[in-house]
């Protein structure tokens, strides 16, 4: 900033009257510097030589050396009219820009156009020029009408003013050429131009609030205006603002007056001023001093502080009878007068120099100062903000999205929707649904009672038990306690309700997730420990998750990555009431609240944390807080509460790979981050990729495969020979071995006794000897990594004892080869103790179980091969069997009696494997953590 400097000069010693002045340097008085004078003082017999100072020097106490002296500090001296520096026996006045220095080197006036007063004179606005003392007449208003507030925006070249009895705020051209209303149907007690955001305020002190409004509005019936304050607003009266920091100030004159100052978007306010004031009419910034100024209808004065609340001056004088407002300009306050219909001005520190501008019969209400150095240019912030509607300055020259009544701000925190498409929670009690928008929460720390909300009740639930909702469709999903019944709830925009039931399933379903990108419906039973997944509207359902699983109790979904994230309990709680979090990769855990008493619920939405507790005396209270925060606020909620939810019209956006034509799977599709993978119903097994065909139907006392492609007898399950294609027969069975004595036990899922050793790991999962994750001694299956059930009846690796030992191989000698084991398309060979196929062409696999897509090299060499090995074979096999006939069957009735042992409990294993077809995209070990902090609206 460059100011105008300049220097006032010592002209004379400062020394006692009567006394003679020594000269400079003087034997008598020490001289430091050219500011050492000395002098006589005293009467004849009592005369004695003293030291003085130059004028801006004053003498210490030891009386012989001078010490410069700080004008610009001592107080009640204001030497200048702006900026002050001292110097070395004098000081420097200086102006800051649009401002030069007056010949006297103290004042400073402002350059440009001739400073102008706008004065509102009741039906009237007056300009009165403040150099040429000239007066015209801006506008005039119906005479049954008051101007009361007034304010200009020099950019647009408009002056604005509030009719109480129009209860509206209008504008006219400062050429007069142009003019028209910009709201209506509000009353305003005191209006403010933002000249950079391009935004006007206003106060209501009936209603309690600030609000804003666009500079360019127009009223076109409807006004699309914003409340930009309405928490612990008594009777807020008048208002200033500094676009420059994003800053405003407002007065309070109910019953504590109060000054106070927020941002101007209502972010980071505070109390300012809340002693010595009386009622407070109105109140002005001085950019220059950095002061606010008010006038005081109670205590009769005008008074002024820092910016910070400190250094608080009050100037009373006799014709300070009643002002209602106030204004600054260089040097000087002016204020209107009620009781003697003046507009007057005096020296703004001092109280000097006060004189009567503007005197007339009609009564002046509100004053403004206009001159281009008020309303200083500066970038606009809000240019980069992408508002939909409104953007308010804030603090820290920043832009702040706001919407018009009727509309709230969406999660991206610049688009503004409807209300009925804004952010709200979902309170599942046991015959209603609560609806409570976010916007209608209070920000008080605690509340007995229900925020605004509504109620959706349903006189056919007898008791909910779990809900979801797609937001685009309005549609909503509810389960019952002792029902299996999956639900479908259309709210229809007429009130109605259609119900519709989709699924029913043994027991209670008690939780349910649905993917509102694909339709699907995925859910948690009371009877299984189960995830179970349905395709749209539910016509085709299967298990998804099981046998890894203990007690399931929660599903969240984020359909646009595709991921799942569930909860399974383990046997206890440990009641440490936790609410912890995690990025989607692992990492960055953290504890975000701890020690919560009776944690029940929780759930996460718009950046914010939900969770409810319910006490000793069964009151349950709702929780929420942002999750950067520590505070928390609370609601109670004199009903139970089962489900807790948060949704919002633009958080369900996005697509997956399932989100179009069900991904081109003909019954379920399951999306993945990097694709998609088709899966049948039960009852259908899948031809190709991506469509099922209809399972075999087959007669007692036969059964189906998993896959529904082969009818078997019960004797070929677990008989050692895959007969089936996916080799389900031969899954989760144990075989006899002779060399030592296993007790059984009962697997979870199935109820087959089993032997506390399972077959040799399926191909493809690594076997693990694992504890349960409990007390000693609990017996519930432990969560593994879930494999697709590929058949394999034998490790290539041959089992061990402790001491690293080869197991008795008695068990695989007696599985013969068979063309069954091959599934009929190949020929089994023995090498050594092993089976393996060699599959005929168009098959492969291990067990000759996939049909090749094109014939491979070497096929049709291969085949004449077998062709002639078959021959051999035959041969070979019609002597061997008459030879060992007899044998095999001794040895076989012998190992039937040998079929339990003992092993130790540290090499017992996990018996349960996947049934199911394993989605890549829901893993287990995944959280969700702060997925849906983008998402709000």
């Amino acid at each position: 900033m460059e100011l105008t400097r300049r220097t006032v000069t010592p002209r004379s010693f400062a020394v006692a009257p009567g006394s003679g002045a020594v000269p400079v340097g003087s034997s008598a008085c020490p001289s430091p510097g050219a500011a050492m004078g000395r002098a006589t003082v005293g009467t004849a017999a009592t005369r004695r030589d003293v030291c003085a100072c130059e004028r801006g020097f004053e003498l210490k106490i030891s009386g012989q050396i001078c010490e410069d002296v700080d004008e610009c500090q001592r107080l009640g001296g204001h030497p200048c009219s702006q900026t002050c520096v001292n110097t070395k026996g004098s000081y420097t006045c200086a102006c800051h820009p649009g401002y030069s220095l007056e010949p006297d080197g103290h004042t400073c006036k402002a350059t440009g156009t001739e400073p102008v007063l706008l004065v509102a004179i009741q039906f009237k606005l007056l300009l009165y020029g403040m150099r040429s003392l000239k007066e015209d007449i801006l506008a005039t208003t119906d005479k049954n009408l008051i101007i009361f507030s007034i304010d200009y925006d020099l950019v647009d070249q408009k002056v604005f003013w509030t009719d109480l009895g129009a209860q509206s705020i209008q504008w006219i051209s400062m050429d007069m050429k142009k003019k028209g209303t910009m709201v209506k149907g509000i009353k305003a007690d005191c209006i403010a131009v933002d000249w950079i955001g391009r935004n006007l305020y206003w106060t209501d002190g009936t209603a309690g609030q600030i609000l804003a409004i666009q500079l360019t509005a127009i009223w076109r019936g409807k006004s699309e205006y914003t409340v930009v304050l309405d928490n612990d607003l008594n009777q807020p009266r008048s208002l200033a603002l500094d676009p420059l920091d994003g800053l405003m100030y407002w007065s309070e004159i109910g019953g504590e007056p109060q000054i106070e100052q927020a941002g101007m978007d209502g972010s980071s306010r505070k109390i300012l001023l809340s002693q010595g004031l009386g009622w407070p009419t109105s109140i002005v910034l001085d950019q220059l001093s950095w002061k606010i100024f008010w006038s005081d209808d109670k205590f009769h004065c005008i008074g002024s502080a820092n910016l910070d609340g400190t250094g608080i001056s009050m100037l009373q004088l006799t014709q300070i009878k009643s002002p209602f407002s106030v204004a600054v300009f260089e040097d000087e306050v002016f204020w209107s007068e009620m009781k003697t219909r003046t507009v007057q001005r005096m020296k703004k520190m001092t109280g000097k120099n006060r004189a009567v501008l503007i005197k007339r019969l009609e009564q002046p209400y509100g004053l403004k100062v206009m001159h281009e150095v008020l309303q200083p240019r500066s970038s606009n912030p809000c240019l980069d903000t992408g508002c939909s509607h409104l953007c308010l300055l804030s603090p820290q020259s920043k832009g702040s999205c706001r919407c018009p009544a009727g509309l709230l701000l969406a999660d991206d925190g610049v688009n503004c929707v409807p209300l009925k498409e804004s952010a709200f929670l979902f309170l599942g009690l046991p015959t209603v649904i609560m609806q409570i928008y976010l916007k209608n929460l209070d920000t008080s720390h605690g509340q007995a009672t229900l925020p605004g909300h509504r109620i959706l009740p349903f006189t056919n639930v007898n008791q909910l038990a779990s809900m979801d909702y797609v937001v685009q469709e309005k549609v909503l999903y509810l389960t019952e306690w002792n029902t299996g019944d999956i639900w479908l709830l259309r709210l229809k925009d007429s009130g109605k309700l259609s119900w519709r039931k989709i699924i029913s399933v043994e027991g209670t379903v008690t939780d349910l997730a649905v993917d509102w990108l694909s339709g699907n419906i995925y859910w948690i039973g009371s009877e299984n420990a189960h995830i179970n997944i349905a395709s749209p509207r539910g016509q085709y359902s299967t298990v998804l998750l099981s046998g890894s699983l203990y007690r399931p109790t929660r599903i969240v979904l984020h359909p646009p990555t595709a991921v799942m994230c569930f909860v399974d309990l383990g046997p206890q709680d440990d009641g440490r009431g936790l609410i912890e979090s995690i990025q989607q990769d692992g990492s960055r855990y953290r504890v975000d609240r701890r020690g919560i008493q009776g944690l029940n619920l929780f759930t996460y939405g718009q950046g914010m944390m939900f969770w409810t507790t319910v006490d000793d005396a069964q009151i349950s209270k709702v929780w929420y807080s942002k999750a950067e925060l520590s505070e928390n606020r609370w609601f109670q909620v004199d009903q139970k509460i089962v489900d807790l939810k948060v949704y919002s019209k633009l958080s369900q956006q996005g697509s997956n790979h399932c989100s179009k034509d069900n991904g081109g799977c003909s019954h379920i599709c399951l999306p993945k981050p990097e694709g998609q993978t088709c899966k049948c119903p039960s009852g259908y097994y899948l031809d190709d990729i991506k469509k099922c065909l209809e399972a075999v139907r087959c007669s007692a006392p036969s059964q189906s495969c998993k896959d529904g492609q082969k009818c078997i007898s019960a004797t070929q399950v677990c008989d050692g020979h895959a007969d089936c294609l996916d080799g389900s027969d031969e899954m989760d069975c144990t075989y006899p071995d002779i060399t030592h004595s296993t007790p059984t036990r009962k697997m979870p899922e199935s109820g087959k006794r089993l032997t506390a050793k399972a077959v040799q790991p399926l191909q493809g999962t690594k076997s693990t000897k694992t504890r349960s994750p409990g007390s000693e001694g609990m017996n519930y299956p432990v969560r593994k990594m879930l494999t697709p059930p590929i058949p394999a009846l034998e490790s290539k690796t041959p089992e061990t004892k402790e001491g690293g030992q080869p197991k008795d191989s008695h068990r695989e000698k007696l599985l013969l080869c068979s063309s069954d084991f091959c599934n009929g398309r190949g020929i089994c060979t023995m090498q050594g103790e092993l089976r393996k196929c060699n599959c005929l062409m168009g098959y492969s696999g291990d067990f000759c179980e996939e049909a090749a897509h094109g014939p491979a090299p070497g096929h049709i060499a291969l085949s004449l091969t077998i062709a002639l090995l078959v021959v051999l074979v035959i041969l070979g096999a019609f002597v061997y069997f008459r030879r060992e006939q007899k044998l095999k069957r001794n040895r076989t009735a012998s190992s039937r009696n040998l079929t339990c042992h003992k092993e130790n409990d540290q090499e017992e294993e996990n018996l349960m494997n996947s049934e199911t077809f394993v989605n890549e995209a829901y893993d287990e070990q995944v959280c969700l953590g702060s997925v849906f902090e983008e998402n709000r609206g």
